[in-house]
């Protein structure tokens, strides 16, 4: 928590914004989820980004511009992100934490915060991928020479190649399905008449910051033919390193078997997507410019409130302080669901969420989904499947069941315990909580 903090502010504008953070002690957010989970003493300032106009999708030429605060499920929503590197990107995407990190966290805000763990940084290595930053001026610079920066600009588009000839792949170990990975590593070349050229392999969560490889030696190669040749070149360049995960050694053969496997794979057609059907897709959101001022103002299940807040006051914090106990205070560190809320229609962990970015939006808990008399098709059908158990995390599942209840068409089992992963019981487990929200996602 940032006990220091004394301003919150949201610009209007990328040159406000600037401004706003060029002066005091302050910090950048795009989505906000790191720097919910972080502490420090010294922060006094949170430029957030979501006022600006950095919310959109758009093709450039040969660049696919991603704005800052895109979310990745936004991303991972729109039909041309299927375009970059034959599907790699969403690929990354669908498998990057829960269904409700994925609501809040951005890939300017992944490259900000360039965690060691990080599934989006190796792919954006490997892609070649390049920013769009302002620090007083407008220019393009690439990964690296951020990372070097010593003053971070505000990163307002990440830029990805749509060069359709660029094939890729992603492998990610993990000891669970909600765990940060073991190790991870992205694999992006161009690929023509089965043979490639300009390969990349980029490793993370080795620990460390994420590595990158270049194995344009391998110009001109039949990648079938170079598979283990090409992938034993790469894991020896790396350096792996040791921890209460994995050791070093087994890290090294986890990449290496992984990426022999995923690339053989490639060589054969790769998978089909293992992501479900939209339903539909919305426009992001594009946040009301404000400053802070002791309070917030935004519509709590369809009524208008006002209520005084601290500017480092999370957003579960601020509704049950208002009586709102209905949402669950678990973990308090984005990983049980139990306080899962909707904004805008969109499932996110109130936990690690800033109050006050909030203002002007729609919140919803699960009173205004339904109640007792009149219970939405979630609530009923856990009720009468006896889902609910001892009934603490109930709230949070039912709030993130009706988001991607209403927003994909799941016919498998499997796509719904990914897409609730997010969401962990302190009872008995989730068979009948599956079984019943099956039958709700066929009857919708």
């Amino acid at each position: 928590m940032l006990r220091k903090l004394k301003e919150y502010v949201i610009p209007a504008t990328v040159e406000e914004a600037w401004q706003e953070y060029s002066v005091g002690k302050a910090l950048l957010i795009s989505g906000g989820l790191a720097v919910g989970l972080r502490e420090d003493s010294s922060t006094e300032k949170i430029v957030d980004l979501r006022g600006c106009s950095l919310h959109s999708v758009d093709a450039e030429d040969e660049y696919l511009a991603v704005g800052a605060t895109v979310t990745l499920n936004q991303l991972l929503e729109t039909e041309i992100s299927k375009r970059v590197a034959g599907g790699l990107l969403r690929e990354v995407l669908w498998c990057t934490g829960s269904y409700q990190i994925r609501n809040m966290a951005t890939l300017a805000g992944s490259v900000g915060q360039w965690y060691g763990w990080s599934d989006i940084i190796p792919a954006l290595l490997a892609l070649g991928a390049k920013l769009r930053i302002y620090n007083g001026e407008y220019s393009v610079i690439d990964l690296p020479t951020f990372r070097s920066m010593r003053l971070k600009p505000i990163i307002t588009h990440v830029l990805l190649p749509l060069d359709p000839s660029l094939v890729g792949t992603f492998v990610k170990i993990q000891r669970t399905s909600f765990d940060i990975a073991t190790v991870n590593a992205a694999f992006v070349a161009k690929f023509e008449d089965g043979k490639i050229y300009d390969a990349r392999i980029a490793v993370g969560a080795r620990p460390g910051p994420a590595q990158l490889v270049d194995l344009s030696h391998f110009n001109g190669k039949m990648l079938a033919e170079v598979v283990d040749s090409l992938v034993g070149t790469a894991v020896k360049s790396i350096t792996f390193g040791s921890n209460d995960a994995a050791s070093a050694w087994y890290r090294q053969r986890l990449v290496s078997a992984h990426l022999k496997r995923s690339l053989s794979s490639l060589v054969n057609g790769g998978e089909s997507s293992k992501i479900p059907e939209l339903k539909y897709t919305e426009a992001p959101f594009k946040a009301k410019p404000a400053r802070y001022e002791g309070y917030v103002e935004f519509e709590l299940n369809g009524k208008p409130v006002k209520y005084p807040l601290k500017p480092y006051q999370s957003l579960l914090d601020l509704l049950r302080e208002n009586g709102h106990s209905e949402v669950k205070k678990g973990c308090d560190t984005a990983n049980c669901g139990s306080c899962t809320v909707l904004v805008d229609g969109r499932a996110i962990y109130s936990c690690k969420f800033f109050a006050f970015a909030v203002n002007g939006r729609s919140v919803t808990t699960v009173k205004g989904v339904g109640d007792w008399l009149n219970p939405s098709s979630v609530q009923k059908i856990l009720h009468e499947a006896n889902a609910v158990q001892c009934g603490f995390c109930a709230p949070g599942l039912v709030m993130a069941a009706t988001d991607v209840l209403s927003r994909y068409r799941i016919e498998k089992q499997e796509d719904l315990q990914s897409l609730l992963k997010g969401n962990l019981c302190r009872c008995t487990g989730y068979i009948q909580q599956d079984i019943a929200l099956m039958e709700t996602a066929s009857e919708l």
